[in-house]
């Protein structure tokens, strides 16, 4: 993985510690480049160099592979069960395998939210401790995330996230998120983007049909 990274700067003529988000770009931009950008080039880079610039562009792009991964290998067993390949308690035995096996906190979450919405007879508030754990470390790589760059994996993060708080509470009358500050502000930042996000198309396409509409007179009037 070394040499890989090392022909990467080489080719970019300058170390990963200097690039900046035209390198970024750059990657992108050149085939060469790009086909040595791999998950795994992102995930090293990301957890063992540092750039203060690229670290906010790369960590939800790593974020967002671990998001993609994870609903691969869940579509994968969902489709073996509901097309009869596996039975119900295969299925089960994989996911509890599978989350043995997960190696950070968005995988682990996935795996409890696939648990506590499809097996039958698996109380999973007799691990409360680990699952609050799962629920705060969650919370800090979400928070890690710079909220503009990362809006995107911000959004599909919530989207793991809210469901589960949403069904554990229904089950077992706990609110991992009761009086919980952060996620609020969070959500106000999240809420507030979004407001302007839609305000800005909507000025946007109205502009657009203002100058159609223009156009359409002036063809009317010939």
């Amino acid at each position: 993985m070394e040499k890989t990274i090392i022909k990467l700067e080489e080719l970019l003529g300058k170390k990963y510690e200097d690039w900046t988000s035209d390198t970024v770009i750059e990657i992108v931009n050149s085939k060469e480049a790009l086909s040595l950008f791999t998950p795994d080039i992102i995930f090293n880079l990301v957890d063992t160099r540092k750039n203060d610039e690229v670290h906010p562009i790369l960590l939800p792009v790593k974020y967002g592979y671990i998001i993609r991964d994870l609903k691969e290998k869940l579509q994968e067993k969902l489709l073996e069960v509901n097309n009869d390949q596996i039975t119900k308690e295969t299925f089960e035995k994989d996911i509890l395998k599978l989350r043995e096996e997960c190696k950070n906190p968005i995988e682990m979450l996935g795996y409890n939210l696939t648990i506590i919405t499809t097996f039958e007879n698996y109380d999973l508030s007799k691990e409360a401790e680990d699952v609050r754990q799962n629920i705060k470390d969650y919370k800090t790589m979400l928070l890690s995330l710079d909220f503009e760059t990362g809006f995107e994996v911000t959004t599909e993060m919530l989207d793991i996230l809210f469901p589960f708080r949403e069904i554990y509470f229904q089950k077992y009358q706990e609110d991992l998120f009761k009086d919980d500050k952060e996620i609020e502000e969070l959500l106000d930042k999240l809420n507030k983007l979004t407001s302007q996000m839609r305000e800005f198309f909507d000025t946007y396409q109205e502009d657009e049909e203002h100058v159609h509409d223009e156009n359409c007179d002036h063809e009317d009037l010939d």
